[in-house]
């Protein structure tokens, strides 16, 4: 019997460490070709969590293995950081998910900043409770033979835990329901919280196989591997296409460009550097988003519409020539970008410039910043709209210094 108990904590212990090693590598893998540098800094604040409760656990198996005895001091501040660690976890999966669903979440935004800070209280509330059962053995005691009793009031650090969860199935549910666009990650992230809350229940009835930890470690892989595959051919930041998908696109469309003639655009922000350099590289990325949101919206009302991230502060453009003209294109996106700017409270003014090219085998109409490309190849008529976004952008500068005493 002794024999099994020994072998019993020792796989015990060797699973829980593997799945420590395995969280580090997705934190350390988990960069920015992966997600916005907020998405980083949460995911690998929660696997940290999980470490800590990993690391909690695996020492409570050890030291009942080697029998040796601490003193109360020692198990109570063992008991302290699974419980910091445990609703940490969940914090930080709420936060988490808040900035994957919502990637244009600003932080320093005075009314979210002020959710977030509410955010936290329960798990405050956890820590101050679980510090002072010390002394009042409200949600547990440790008796002198070291074993942990639950107390009269366990079903505070519950509902602490249970808080976050709560929440974070209410916002997955929300966009869901509301935006088409969000549904794929809502759902991704659903699949993830399967994942440990099944987990949940089977170490509930069988204590004895840490399922806990490794469907926890499964989920997160799930999550990760996902979020990789989409990176295939999504950008990171924006939830757009990238350059790689625009290019497979463009070339198939191009094939059926004589019975399907399309307007390619790229567009540009005006004085992209000046807002990274006056209001800082965070709320650069958030104006990267809301143009890509506005792109995303734009898309939904127009016919063969494709938009990607093509690097940097560019982004190109595809869409049915059919009833529409360049003018029409522009106008109608910078009306709708004006009201993304007011609904995602940027703070500042945000601009763009559009460069059009027209592929069709037929006579190309004579608009303005149109350049004709008849079965060009992709290169060609990507260097077409390059440069009627190049005249774009020279004649807005023209003007503006012309408006300029």
């Amino acid at each position: 019997m002794q024999s099994y108990f020994i072998q019993y904590t020792i796989t015990y212990c060797a699973t829980t460490v593997l799945c420590a090693f395995l969280m580090i590598y997705m934190a350390v893998k988990m960069d920015r070709d992966v997600g916005n540098f907020i998405e980083i800094r949460i995911f690998r604040n929660m696997i940290a969590m999980e470490l800590m409760v990993i690391f909690v656990e695996t020492i409570w198996r050890l030291l009942f293995l080697t029998g040796f005895q601490f003193d109360q001091y020692a198990y109570w501040f063992l008991n302290y950081l699974d419980m910091i660690g445990s609703i940490g976890a969940l914090y930080y999966l709420m936060r988490f998910v808040e900035v994957r669903l919502n990637p244009a979440f600003k932080h320093d935004n005075y009314k979210q900043k002020r959710w977030s800070q509410a955010l936290v209280i329960p798990w405050l509330v956890g820590i101050a409770v679980n510090i002072f059962s010390y002394w009042t053995h409200w949600t547990y005691y440790i008796t002198l033979d070291s074993l942990y009793h639950r107390g009269p009031y366990y079903f505070i650090q519950v509902l602490c835990c249970y808080f976050y969860p709560i929440i974070t199935i209410g916002m997955i549910s929300y966009w869901a329901i509301h935006d088409r666009v969000r549904r794929k990650k809502s759902m991704q992230l659903l699949i993830f919280l399967l994942f440990p809350f099944l987990g949940g229940l089977f170490q509930v009835f069988i204590s004895i196989a840490p399922f806990s930890v490794m469907s926890t470690m499964l989920g997160l892989f799930y999550l990760f591997s996902s979020i990789q595959s989409d990176r295939i051919n999504t950008d990171a930041l924006t939830g757009l296409n990238n350059r790689n998908r625009s290019r497979d696109y463009l070339e198939s469309r191009l094939k059926n460009a004589d019975n399907r003639p399309f307007y390619l655009a790229i567009c540009d922000v005006n004085e992209f550097k000046k807002i990274n350099d006056t209001y800082g590289h965070v709320n650069g990325d958030h104006a990267l988003i809301a143009i890509a949101n506005t792109f995303k919206e734009f898309g939904s009302t127009h016919h063969g519409f494709f938009a990607s991230r093509y690097g940097g502060d560019e982004f190109l453009m595809a869409v049915d020539a059919q009833n529409v003209t360049p003018t029409s294109l522009r106008n109608t996106f910078n009306e709708a970008l004006a009201e993304q700017i007011i609904k995602e409270d940027l703070g500042f003014d945000l601009t763009v410039c559009f460069g059009f090219a027209y592929c069709n085998t037929a006579q190309a109409p004579l608009m303005d910043l149109i350049s004709k490309a008849a079965q060009a190849p992709l290169m060609d008529l990507i260097s077409k709209a390059d440069q009627a976004l190049y005249e774009d952008k020279k004649r807005k500068k023209d003007h503006k210094n012309k408006m300029v005493p």
